[in-house]
């Protein structure tokens, strides 16, 4: 076995320190916080569920065709072929 020895690599040069004007990007998190108050204020006026959508649950769960026979025979399909034949259990976990 042949050991390479790390000699060839130089010197290590010393870097600076520098204590003039620092880093500009200190300080960069104390900007205003606009924006995020902005952001929940838009929040709070949000109403808490759609009625448009909540009328549209409703009305799709007194359906009794829905899902349609052809979806529920998709989904089932679709489950079948990833069905660990050993123990119906998913493995990816």
């Amino acid at each position: 076995m042949r050991v390479n020895s790390n000699s060839d690599l130089g010197g290590v040069t010393r870097v600076p320190f520098q204590t003039g004007a620092g880093d500009p990007r200190l300080g960069a998190d104390k900007q205003s916080f606009t924006t995020a108050e902005s952001l929940t204020s838009a929040l709070e006026q949000t109403p808490a569920s759609r009625g448009e959508k909540v009328a549209q649950a409703r009305n799709l769960v007194d359906d009794y065709t829905y899902p349609p026979p052809e979806l529920i025979r998709r989904i089932s399909v679709l489950l079948a072929m990833n069905i660990d034949a050993g123990t119906g259990a998913d493995q990816s976990k």
